[in-house]
């Protein structure tokens, strides 16, 4: 049997199975764990330092004892955590390509997992009830079902500048139990970026966890450097309306305009949903017959929060521009901003932002009753221990 030997002082302490080695680097394979300098040293001499070991779980947060187990154990944990990924998503959305802006991190999917889970498993909630509330319904019918049960105000949503409205939003969709996860590129102590996964993580699509009491979305934000507000929030309804629709194999490409322009049946009427959600058809149609100008364009993407390209789309689909016209209007392509990274904002906002604050209220809520211990919070919020992050995290909550 080949084994890696673990060293403690340079002495050997035990064995690693070399296969249990492979696997595990496996996990994640988008990330190429395995070229990582101290893990590939370790596979090219056959041995590694304890402390080197776990630092490098610390780096890529995999827990170390995972390297202790035997070829079956680890097998079993294997299974178990694929299980969970497929009873969460469809296999649409593990056969991605990186750099299409269609990837899904599983490391991501695994974090968000966990806290789905402890949310479901210490509520009191019955089913949700917008779970397949959309189903059988127009799109009409459908965008006004969406603004009756969210309790939607039009007014105050246009008086909103982009950004306001996303967290307008997002704050209406958390009050009915459904947790919004947003990307988060500007803060390393939540999701520490090593240059192996910087792609990966700037090109996940946005996707839903499927459960029956709290639904999760998660939204490309800062990990997605091609988002804007306006494209946010049109990701956000689209998320939204699967849920309604209680059907999830469905997800938003980079390129928008080539998706929504030739579409599937299903994918189409999802995208007309979204599109009477907030640029209602009564509004276009009034602008059916006048030249559509770049200056009419943007207003309208101002107004109702969406980006140029999305208005473009919108109002090619409904006839109100001929094909001719919309290529004539396609906006310039937008600078892509490089995300931030260090310190940029407080810890306290940056874990709200990825882990939604359904999750964070019901952890604070678990931490004060004390049915949930420091370590197991730290795993939930960070997917590893932080002591320093999360000393810094329970100073600024007053826990």
């Amino acid at each position: 049997m080949s084994t890696i030997e673990l060293q403690v002082k340079r002495t050997k302490a035990t064995n690693i199975d070399l296969d249990v080695f492979h696997k595990i680097l496996n996990l994640y394979p988008e990330e190429n764990l395995e070229q990582r300098p101290i893990l590939a040293s370790a596979l090219q001499e056959n041995r590694i330092d304890y402390n080197d070991l776990i630092n490098e779980c610390n780096k890529i947060l995999i827990p170390w004892y995972y390297f202790l187990l035997t070829p079956s154990l680890l097998e079993k944990e294997l299974l178990r955590i694929e299980e969970l990924r497929k009873v969460k998503l469809t296999p649409t959305f593990f056969s991605k390509r990186l750099g299409e802006g269609e990837i899904t991190s599983k490391r991501i999917i695994d974090r968000l997992i966990r806290c789905q889970n402890f949310l479901s498993e210490n509520s009191d909630e019955l089913k949700n009830r917008f779970i397949g509330l959309l189903k059988n319904k127009t799109e009409l019918k459908a965008a006004d079902e969406i603004k009756k049960y969210f309790e939607f105000s039009t007014s105050e949503f246009k008086r909103l500048n982009k950004k306001n409205a996303l967290y307008y939003l997002i704050r209406l969709i958390e009050n009915k139990n459904i947790n919004v996860c947003q990307g988060v590129f500007d803060n390393n102590k939540i999701l520490p970026i090593i240059n192996s996964c910087k792609e990966i993580y700037r090109n996940t699509s946005g996707f839903v966890l499927k459960d029956e009491i709290i639904p999760f979305i998660f939204l490309p934000s800062e990990l997605n450097p091609n988002e804007r507000e306006g494209r946010q929030i049109y990701t956000l309804i689209y998320l939204l309306v699967l849920i309604g629709l209680d059907s999830y194999d469905y997800l938003i490409k980079r390129d928008l305009t080539a998706e929504a322009l030739s579409s599937t049946k299903e994918e189409n009427f999802i995208h007309d949903i979204v599109g009477e959600f907030l640029l209602p058809i009564e509004i276009t149609n009034k602008f059916i017959g006048i030249s559509i100008t770049k200056d009419i364009r943007d207003e309208l993407a101002k107004s109702y929060k969406l980006t140029a390209t999305a208005v473009i789309v919108i109002l090619r689909k409904r006839g109100v521009i001929t094909q001719e016209e919309f290529l004539n209007l396609q906006p310039e392509i937008a600078k892509i901003l490089t995300p931030q990274n260090g310190r940029s904002q407080p810890i306290n906002y940056s874990i709200r932002k990825f882990n939604g604050s359904k999750t964070v209220e019901g952890i604070n809520d678990a931490l004060k009753n004390k049915s949930l211990s420091n370590i197991q919070a730290q795993y939930l919020l960070f997917g590893r221990i932080n002591k320093k992050g999360f000393k810094e995290y329970i100073s600024s909550n007053n826990l």
